[in-house]
């Protein structure tokens, strides 16, 4: 299984220090789902692999933000 959306999973939660059920409500999925994912058993489908990319770009972007005004 592929590790990518593990690692957007388990990043978004760190960076917005959520649970996986408040990521699940967010994605619009159940916290088994996201749990599933983050072990690797699961893969999303493509509706959920499209909004787990969106919120993890809004990280990016924000990390992204941060370090041009020098923080």
């Amino acid at each position: 299984m592929s590790t990518q959306y593990s690692e957007m999973c388990v990043q978004i939660r760190a960076k917005k220090r959520w649970t996986q059920k408040q990521l699940g409500r967010k994605l619009g999925c159940t916290r088994s789902m996201i749990s599933a994912i983050e072990l690797k058993n699961r893969l999303p489908g493509s509706t959920l692999a499209i909004r787990l990319e969106e919120e993890y770009n809004k990280i990016i972007r924000g990390v992204n933000q941060l370090k041009m005004i020098g923080l």
